[in-house]
């Protein structure tokens, strides 16, 4: 949606890869950077950007493969995520607190600030609200954060929650048994993104 919104002018690269946490999405960019030179970023950040990766065993496949590593992160996941509502804000708010060592997700917005920095490129933060129940917000304290760490960094700052919020979560989900965002949801998030990323062209160009 986004390719096709921006028009020739642009062109649109999906270097993401799904549930990572900050720091293997910051690691896998650096790794891939030179490959794709860019002018703007976008960093798509949701609630499980500040899960730990536990040390993995000292299996060769798992030191080296990308793979395993996300294996890992989701096999953990489930194990730490609670089951219930209540549970998962629960969980959310130890692993965000500034009280737990979540220091591993701080160094790794600053290794980004500082590849930034050497690459030159514009850097867009999206946060993606966690879509449980977007009509009745409970993690409100993780977008806070996030915010404050784009802020920081003087990053643009981009959350579609004020718009999902206005009417039943369920218009975002792909379906009652699949809370993953549709294309409504995506449309929405393309209207936000899209004058951030020519403003920041603009800028690039003078």
């Amino acid at each position: 949606q986004l390719n096709g919104r921006l028009g020739e002018t642009f062109e649109v690269v999906n270097a993401g890869v799904g549930n990572m946490n900050m720091s293997q999405i910051v690691a896998h960019w650096k790794a891939i950077n030179q490959m794709l030179p860019v002018d703007t970023v976008i960093v798509v950040v949701t609630a499980r950007a500040a899960e730990k990766q536990n040390p993995p065993s000292k299996n060769w496949l798992l030191k080296q493969s990308i793979l395993a590593a996300l294996v890992s992160t989701v096999s953990q996941r489930i194990t730490l995520g609670a089951q219930g509502k209540t549970s998962l804000v629960q969980h959310y708010e130890e692993i965000w607190s500034a009280d737990y060592d979540n220091s591993n997700l701080l160094t790794a917005f600053s290794a980004l600030a500082e590849l930034q920095a050497e690459k030159k490129f514009n850097v867009i933060v999206l946060m993606i609200p966690e879509a449980n129940d977007m009509k009745n917000y409970q993690f409100s304290f993780i977008n806070d954060i996030v915010e404050k760490i784009a802020n920081k960094h003087h990053w643009k700052y981009v959350d579609p929650l004020t718009k999902f919020k206005s009417v039943e979560s369920s218009e975002w989900h792909v379906s009652k048994n699949d809370i993953h965002l549709n294309g409504k949801a995506f449309s929405t998030i393309v209207d936000l993104l899209e004058p951030k990323i020519v403003e920041a062209s603009i800028h690039e160009n003078k």
